[in-house]
């Protein structure tokens, strides 16, 4: 216990400090205000961020879907374009877009982006066909005869499905020819997700719900309902065989 003497002098201290300083509820006071300042500032920033965003994404898509149109680029409704994709369509070939596509080239995605999506369509009567609800990030799609892509799937980042070898196989000639360049259609079933940097070359079919690993090329057939990965790419296992992650359920053949 505090002698008397003490505590009158820890009292003249106290009353000495609370006069020359500010009192403790007005510094609560002025600390209160300044975080409310600085949140109203952040969110302020953050709201004018995504309203540039959104803004940009709304600009983009008009002006992609002019270049498109312009381009005799079918598509349907819903089309978002993040980025200006890279378009080539030769005389007598098509490019079918569905309904809902998001086509992102922008590079502020979360892998980065090698460079914009590019779809070309090289040679009369070939034709790409990417379905309905179908999200494709800095992918190439390059068809000589045809490349159809299902309604849902996803294409990570920087993936490559090409239906053609672009060069001649016999070495006269193949750095400057053109003719008798090997070509095969690809397909890839609905609901397909390819894993980033993949490559998808010509030939190939994809069934239905299968998953492609990240960096594979993929050379032959892949079944439905698969997990596939690796150079070359292999059936790794099914998807009912996942167990209890969610996938066992997905429709098979």
């Amino acid at each position: 216990m505090l002698a008397n003497a003490e505590r009158a002098q820890l009292l003249l201290m106290y009353t000495s400090n609370f006069r020359s300083n500010p009192k403790p509820s007005d510094r609560t006071k002025v600390t209160l205000m300044e975080s409310t300042n600085y949140l109203q500032v952040r969110t302020v920033i953050v709201l004018v961020q995504r309203l540039c965003a959104a803004l940009r994404i709304c600009l983009q898509t008009f002006i992609g879907r002019l270049l498109l149109r312009g381009l005799g680029v079918r598509y349907g409704v819903g089309l978002e374009l993040n980025g200006i994709p890279v378009v080539t369509l030769r005389r007598g070939a098509s490019i079918q877009i569905g309904e809902h596509v998001l086509i992102c080239s922008d590079r502020n995605t979360g892998l980065g982006l090698a460079h914009p999506v590019i779809l070309r369509a090289l040679a009369p009567g070939a034709t790409i066909v990417i379905g309905d609800h179908v999200g494709m990030s800095g992918t190439t799609v390059v068809a000589r005869s045809r490349v159809e892509i299902g309604a849902y799937c996803l294409i990570g980042a920087n993936v490559i499905i090409a239906d053609n070898d672009f060069h001649p196989i016999e070495p006269e000639g193949r750095r400057y020819s053109y003719e008798n360049i090997q070509t095969a259609s690809v397909q890839i079933g609905e609901n397909v997700f390819i894993g980033a940097n993949s490559i998808i070359l010509k030939g190939v079919h994809v069934g239905k719900n299968s998953i492609i690993g990240a960096g594979s090329v993929v050379t032959k057939d892949i079944p439905a309902n698969s997990v596939a990965a690796g150079n070359p790419c292999r059936v790794r296992r099914h998807l009912n065989e996942l167990g209890n992650v969610g996938l066992a359920a997905v429709p098979r053949n």
